[in-house]
């Protein structure tokens, strides 16, 4: 797949998110701009809790973004950004939902507070504000309804979850990375968090006729996050690894079947 002459925010999109621009680049061209524009933005955020040395920095940065999202819907001048300039045409098009990107920035809060990311509820809703916003925001970029939005949340929602559960270890202190160890607590909550996305996933593709099948590209990248959550659910699971992956080429080919079919 060939990516001549890409914007600032497809290269931002491409280098930080390489699963979701792949499946962005399936989007019809006049659209496509608009979710190399939301992936930015969500590597964006993601950037700031690791780049930042307290809290209050992040938050600083996290406020900005917030104030810039926020004038790009009250007709307030524009930051000098590039991925809040290529987000203004979809946003004066009404494609975007507001409260959907105050979510991507409200869940980089979490993970710079001190919410315990070993309890259920906080990582709920962590996942449901970036994965499950996410493929929201980006099927409402190619003109999906309400309805499709929050089909593909669901959908969205379980690459979250397996995005996460990849992460995790290495988010949580007490993971005894060299030993292979990791505490039984945490064993629990991420075969929660797998049957959780599995089921959510299942739901959604059983809804998927509510979604236009000219919107449903943003999902194709949800496979590598699938057959994480099903590896965590494998007897005797090893969370610590990944055994999950499959080959680039492999990759690449189930990408484009699931474009030509529809089905994610």
């Amino acid at each position: 797949m060939s990516t001549p002459g890409l914007s600032a925010v497809g290269k931002t999109a491409l280098q930080g998110d390489p699963g979701r621009f792949e499946a962005a680049m399936f989007a019809p061209e006049d659209r496509r701009e608009h979710l190399f524009a939301l992936i930015a933005l969500n590597v964006e955020l993601s950037r700031i809790p690791e780049t930042v040395t307290e809290p209050m920095l992040g938050e600083i940065r996290l406020q900005w973004w917030e104030d810039a999202i926020a004038a790009l819907f009250e007709d307030g001048p524009i930051a000098g950004h590039e991925v809040i300039a290529a987000l203004k045409q979809p946003v004066d098009a009404g494609l975007l939902v507001k409260a959907r990107l105050t979510d991507l920035i409200d869940a980089r809060r979490i993970t710079l507070s001190d919410e315990p990311l070993t309890d259920a509820a906080v990582l709920d809703r962590l996942i449901s504000q970036t994965g499950g916003a996410l493929a929201a925001l980006q099927i409402g970029a190619l003109g999906g309804d309400k309805a499709a939005q929050d089909v593909a949340a669901d959908a969205g929602w379980a690459e979250g979850a397996g995005r996460l559960i990849a992460a995790l270890p290495s988010m949580i202190p007490n993971t005894d990375h060299e030993n292979g160890e990791a505490p039984a607590k945490l064993l629990t909550l991420i075969q929660s968090l797998a049957s959780d996305g599995l089921a959510k996933l299942n739901d959604a593709r059983n809804k998927r006729r509510v979604i236009p099948r000219s919107c449903r590209v943003p999902l194709l990248s949800i496979r590598p996050a699938e057959r994480r959550l099903r590896s965590a659910l494998q007897k005797d699971a090893d969370i610590l690894k990944d055994d999950s992956a499959v080959s680039p080429f492999r990759e690449r080919m189930s990408l484009f079947r699931r474009a030509i079919t529809g089905r994610f």
